[in-house]
Order: C-alpha cells, then sequence, then structure tokens
C-alpha cells in the first residue's frame, strides 16, 4: 500500500503518471558438454559426466584435481534482449527517446535487442521523432507495435463466434453476427515497415533456440483461417442444420410468420442487448451479467444508453456487438446504470465504462444507481487508477426509489425508475424502468430487471403489467432447494413469477454455467406453479449479443423456441455420443492390452521348456558376470 498515490485531507489524490518500459535479458544458453575434452582431464564415463553437464564441479579419480564444467563445455551462448515500452503520447515520447539507458543497445553495440514490443499510441508511432528512434536500434531489431488503431481486430473466441453464427442464420435481427476489424484502421510508416510489424493474437516472439528465433505466426494464422467467413459461411451452416431432424420444419415455421408479421418499422421503442447471460464467471459461450438498454428519446434526438449491472467483460461485449468504431458514440450516450447488487458478476466491469466515459470531452456524468456500498469501492478505486473518474458519474443509492416511482433526469421527463428489495444478499434490489405520460417518440412502455433474487412478492408488485420482464432463472426445473440455498430462481419459479406479474413478455437470463450453451428447459407442459410453461406469455431465453428491439422482435423470441431447443439438443446429445465413443475406444484398448497379456501368459504355459531355457541362459549370463566380476 506504500507504493499507492497518497490521497491528501482536502480529496485529491496526486497520481503518479509513470510509463515503465521494461528491458529484459533472457538467461544464457550453457555451452555443449565435451565429453572428450573430459577424458583427457581424467574424468571418466559415468555419473560423473552427469554431474558435469548439469553444471556441477568434480574431482578426478586418477589425479586428484578438481574439474570445472567450463573446462570440458564448448562456448555459452549469450541470452538474447527485448525490450517493452509503453508510451502512451508525445509527451512521454520525448522523455523516452532522449534516454541515455538505451545507448548501449542500440546499432552496433554488443547488446541489441532480438525484439522491442512498442505498446504506443498511433500517434507517437507515426511522429518523425519515435521513428527515427526506432531506426536507432538497426536493422537487425524487429519492432512490433500494438495500438488499437494499426492492429487488425479478428475474432478471438472461435467456438463462441460459430456458435453466434448458427443463430444468426436463425433471425439475424435478434442474432447479428459478432463484429471484427479485420484489416487495421491506420497502416505503418513506410519509413519503419521494413522492420517492423503490427502485432496479432497469438503471435509469438521466439527467443531461442537460435534456429526457430523470431516471429512465430503459425498459431495466429490458423486461428483467422478458422473464423474467416469461408469456413463460416451460411451454405456450410445450412448443410449442418439438415442434419438435424426437423429444424428446417421449425425454421420454416418460424419465416412464414415473420413474413405476416407486421409492425411498425418506423417506431422507436426500446431495445435491449444483453452482454452476458451467464451467472458467477465467464464461459466460453456466456459472458457474466450486463444488459444494455437504449431508449429512444422523447424530442426525437439520439437514444439514450442503459446498463443494468455491468459484470466484468462488459466493454468487450459492447465491441463485439456494436463495433469498436461506434463505442465513443455508445458510450458519451450511456446516461444511467442500476447496479442490482454487489457481487463480482454484476460490477466488476463499471470501472472500465467509466474510464471510457472519462476520455470523452464534456460528456455529463452518468447517473448512477446502485447499493450503498457501491459508492464507496467506486472512491477507493478511483483512489488508486492512474486515471481520474469521479467526475464522470453521480451517485444515487438504490433504496432512495424503493417508495415511488422517480424521474431518471438523465433520460427525459416522462422516464421513470422504481425499485424495490430482493432476496438475494445484502443490499440487492430490483428495478423497474418506465416510459410514462405525453409521447413524441415511443408508446408507453415497462421494462423490469430481477436482479438476481428468490421468487418475492416485492418484484411482483414491483412489475405489475410489465411489457418486459428479465427475470433470472439461474436454475433447471427440480433444482427448487439448491436455488433456495444460494437465494436464486429456477426456470419455473421465474415463469410463475411472470405469471403472477401479469407481464407480457419474460426474457430468462443468468443460467448457471454448468448449462454453457443453453439451460435444460422441460417440455411445454411442465408445470410451474401458475400452469405449465407454455402458458407463460412470450417466454424466451436470452443469448449473450442478443438485441431485442421492442416493435419488432418481442413477439418473435417465443416462436423461436422450438428450433432453438431442436438446435442445442442435436448439439448436446452429439456431444454426449461423442464422450460414449471416446469411452469406448479407451475400453477397447484397455481390452487389446489385457488379450495381448493372457496371449503371452498363455504362450509361455504352453511352451514351459522354451520358457525354462530362457531362464537357464539368462541364469548362465548371470553367473559369467559375477566370475568375471569377482575375477
Amino acid at each position: 500500500m506504500a507504493h499507492l498515490p497518497p490521497r491528501h485531507p482536502d480529496g485529491v489524490t496526486h497520481r503518479s503518471r509513470a510509463a515503465i518500459t521494461y528491458i529484459c535479458h533472457a538467461p544464457g544458453i550453457p555451452g555443449k558438454f565435451l565429453p572428450e575434452k573430459a577424458i583427457v582431464l581424467g574424468i571418466p564415463k559415468g555419473p560423473l559426466f552427469g554431474r558435469l553437464s548439469s553444471g556441477s564441479p568434480v574431482q578426478s579419480p586418477s589425479t586428484g584435481a578438481t574439474v570445472l564444467p567450463e573446462h570440458c563445455t564448448g562456448p555459452a551462448t549469450p541470452g538474447k534482449i527485448f525490450i517493452i515500452v509503453r508510451c502512451p503520447d508525445m509527451e512521454y515520447a520525448i522523455n523516452l527517446t532522449t534516454h541515455p539507458l538505451f545507448d548501449d543497445y542500440k546499432a552496433g553495440r554488443p547488446s541489441s535487442p532480438a525484439f522491442i514490443v512498442h505498446i504506443t499510441a498511433a500517434a507517437v508511432v507515426q511522429s518523425s521523432t519515435y521513428q527515427a528512434w526506432m531506426q536507432s536500434f538497426g536493422s537487425e531489431t524487429r519492432h512490433v507495435v500494438i495500438n488499437a488503431q494499426m492492429c487488425a481486430h479478428n475474432y478471438i473466441f472461435n467456438s463462441a463466434t460459430e456458435h453466434q453464427i448458427k443463430l444468426s442464420e436463425l433471425h439475424r435481427d435478434v442474432f447479428p453476427r459478432p463484429l471484427c476489424t479485420p484489416h487495421p484502421q491506420v497502416g505503418l510508416p513506410e519509413a519503419i515497415t521494413p522492420f517492423s510489424c503490427a502485432a496479432q493474437n497469438l503471435m509469438k516472439l521466439v527467443l531461442a533456440p537460435s534456429a526457430s528465433a523470431g516471429i512465430d505466426l503459425s498459431e495466429a494464422l490458423l486461428m483467422q483461417a478458422a473464423t474467416t467467413e469461408a469456413s463460416l459461411d451460411p451454405q456450410a451452416i445450412s448443410q449442418y442444420f439438415g442434419t438435424i431432424p426437423g429444424l428446417f420444419s421449425e425454421m420454416d415455421k418460424f419465416r412464414a410468420w415473420k413474413e405476416g408479421h407486421v409492425y411498425d418499422q418506423t417506431a422507436r421503442s426500446p431495445s435491449v442487448t444483453f452482454l452476458g447471460t451467464g451467472s458467477a464467471l465467464p464461459s466460453k459461450y456466456r459472458n457474466v451479467t450486463g444488459i444494455y438498454v437504449t431508449v429512444p428519446d422523447d424530442q426525437g434526438e439520439d437514444d439514450h444508453g442503459v446498463l443494468f449491472d455491468c459484470g466484468e467483460g462488459s466493454y468487450g461485449q459492447l465491441v463485439r456487438r456494436f463495433g469498436a468504431d461506434s463505442m465513443s458514440s455508445l458510450i458519451e450516450r450511456l446516461r444511467f446504470i442500476f447496479v442490482s447488487h454487489l457481487h463480482a458478476d454484476h460490477h466488476l466491469g463499471l470501472v472500465r465504462i467509466l474510464l471510457a466515459r472519462s476520455r470523452i470531452p464534456s460528456s455529463q456524468p452518468i447517473h448512477i444507481l446502485g447499493p450503498k456500498l457501491l459508492e464507496k469501492w467506486l472512491v477507493d478505486y478511483e483512489g488508486i487508477s492512474t486515471e481520474s473518474f469521479a467526475h464522470t458519474y453521480t451517485f444515487e443509492e438504490c433504496g432512495s426509489y424503493v417508495s415511488a416511482s422517480l424521474p431518471v433526469p438523465s433520460l427525459g421527463p416522462n422516464i421513470t425508475a422504481h425499485t424495490a428489495p430482493v432476496i438475494h444478499c445484502h443490499d440487492s434490489y430490483a428495478v423497474a424502468l418506465a416510459h410514462t405520460g405525453p409521447a413524441l417518440a415511443s408508446d408507453p412502455w415497462k421494462l423490469v430487471y430481477s436482479g438476481d433474487t428468490q421468487p418475492c412478492e416485492e418484484l411482483v408488485v414491483l412489475g405489475k403489467g410489465a411489457t418486459v420482464l428479465i427475470h433470472e432463472a439461474t436454475m433447471e426445473q427440480g433444482m427448487q432447494v439448491d436455488a433456495h440455498e444460494k437465494n436464486h430462481s429456477t426456470i419455473d419459479q421465474a415463469a410463475a413469477v411472470a405469471m403472477r406479474m401479469g407481464a407480457r413478455h419474460t426474457i430468462l437470463t443468468h443460467f448457471s454455467q454448468r448449462y454453457p450453451k443453453v439451460p435444460r428447459l422441460a417440455s411445454s407442459s411442465s408445470s410451474t406453479s401458475s400452469g405449465s410453461l407454455a402458458a407463460v406469455p412470450g417466454l424466451s431465453i436470452a443469448f449473450d449479443l442478443m438485441s431485442v428491439r421492442f416493435s419488432r422482435d418481442l413477439e418473435a423470441l417465443p416462436r423461436l423456441l422450438p428450433a432453438l431447443t431442436l438446435l442445442f439438443d442435436h448439439e448436446e446429445s452429439t456431444k454426449e455420443e461423442e464422450k460414449e465413443d471416446n469411452k469406448e475406444k479407451i475400453k477397447e484398448e484397455k481390452q487389446k492390452q489385457k488379450d495381448i497379456k493372457l496371449a503371452k501368459f498363455a504362450s509361455k504355459r504352453a511352451n514351459p521348456s522354451s520358457s525354462s531355457s530362457s531362464n537357464n541362459e539368462g541364469n548362465k549370463k548371470k553367473n559369467n558376470n559375477n566370475n568375471n566380476n569377482q575375477g
């Protein structure tokens, strides 16, 4: 804690703006052991060779002299040098490029680095001063540049990307393809291209052995090939869908309904994008909780942004869904953040959002509504951060919105928020966001988010008449005891809450990571305390990066469930079949090895004379060896 920036009594934190550069010397490679030299020095073959080759001195049995490892090894190979440079802007570049510490590593010096990695802004790399400094290390040094503008942003999660593209073939509006930027926005300056390159995901900088030293792009290229549009094209997906019985039939039913479904394409209604739909910690297919909501402005201006919870990785999910180029505008339009409780999977991504907001000049503060201790956490985190973000938000406790619906000034005069305590950890809340009063931009609506909770009456009362209920469904039907112990809800319990609340549409989320792709939905006839799941109006399940516009998509979601169930049931059964096949292969291999042993044993019993003969021969050899040793 002694190294944290000191907080003064006036509340002002004096932040360290140090940018650290690392000059790294890899250990040298010892020379090759030369047996002939050891023999000349009186060291016989055997254990002493091993001790010498491992770097330990030994004593010659014949001369008594001490022999050191360097007496009988070839020349050592010096360790390679590499440098990692962090240079945020030109203010740092001036000090960096003139620092005398780097003089010993420049061209013509024996300590020339193999690689220099530049974690720098594009503007720094584009400056002639910085380029001249890079050139001063000589042509033998390779430079690798890392920044958002000069590096491509390809797909990096192969399985998740394939999963998303399969969903996209079912409904491209609800399940858009994840965005990537396969080409850099800005190229490297021509002056440094002969000895420089932009970093890529899975690029390796190899220092040793010398024969393999250099930049290894093999894994990077394999990953890019696995996630190109060519390898995940609609035709390939269509062929895969054709192997799933009944899927095309369900897709045809949905397309027929969609063609006949009429909605107002000019209506400006809220939309919900799920940034994470899993619980506890991120998994391959589901990030932790985060929900991005766009709320139409009544004056016809740009939509306002709202976040319900903000688990780790929420910023990255926004980039994958809306694209890097849209992030500045999206973060600038963010007006309101609700944090339901203080479990880490619901708020660890908040600071990243606020830091991004702090880099946008003249933006108004974000209104944060959360548990009391969230404010303390933000203040403490801001106190040790190298960047200030205290000016980016104003804070209110969730409890201040319990007694009645209150306007949210940052969202306009007709948007209200109302909270209710729920049954989870201390200071846990649900929220209802509603549009009331005269509307120029959209019809009245009410969006309710449960946060984490057991079924509770306070939530039912809060959400009466909800247009959309987003309710946690951590566990499957039949796990009510486990859900009760952990203060969560099962799928059927969440459905029962929706029925009692009278919600017109219900989207289930926050699934246990024991269900990696889709939660186990029992048959539609499975009963809840208020009837069957099929009786719940507009019931659907959420997936990461799923976007739902109220006026266009709410009616479509429940009609997608049959196709989704067939798709993921098939994948699950295929996975189980593969597991069984592997078990059978292992079982067969074990039986094969057992049969070989039994055959050998049977052969020995069938030919005892040959077995005793071979044993006698072995005994004769042992006796001869013993006699020789005694001699």
